[in-house]
């Protein structure tokens, strides 16, 4: 049995693997992801085109963790499942964070992830797959609002 990386915070195990990796091979990736997304990290899915982007999951290390930019839109507020992927993007190493896209990086972009609690940084990466161009861009937290300048020299508890 094949271990997938965990998707949305879950991790599975195919007993079709076999039928995920020749569909993964049809539309995966064509070329060798780039040094900086060879090691796991956390990934945000932000579709553009609004196309599943969740065939990318196979392609990248064991114990990656992605999470679909717009979950709360499907998942009932206060749930396990929005808990998790929050808990997931609140615990998000910040060098190993990175939004994929399937377009370029703009200020649509820019605002979703703002929302997410993070900010685009600088270089993103293309990833080459089968359908269409991909961009891995890092991404940073953004500073909490408890940051803000009236509690600026106060102790968080």
């Amino acid at each position: 049995m094949r271990t997938t990386p965990r998707v949305a915070g879950f991790r599975s195990e195919s007993p079709a693997g076999f039928e995920l990796e020749c569909m993964a091979g049809f539309v995966g990736i064509r070329s060798r992801l780039p040094p900086a997304l060879q090691r796991p990290a956390t990934y945000v899915l932000l579709s553009r085109t609004g196309a599943p982007l969740g065939f990318l999951a196979p392609f990248f290390p064991e114990g990656s963790t992605f999470v679909q930019y717009n979950f709360a839109a499907f998942v009932p507020p206060g749930s396990i499942l929005e808990r998790r992927a929050r808990t997931i993007l609140a615990g998000a190493h910040p060098d190993r964070t990175f939004v994929i896209m399937d377009g370029p990086p703009d200020d649509e972009a820019a605002r979703v992830v703002r929302g997410l609690g993070f900010r685009l940084e600088a270089p993103c990466l293309p990833i080459g797959t089968a359908l269409r161009a991909m961009t891995a861009c890092p991404l940073l937290p953004t500073v909490p609002p408890s940051s803000s300048p009236s509690s600026v020299g106060h102790t968080a508890e």
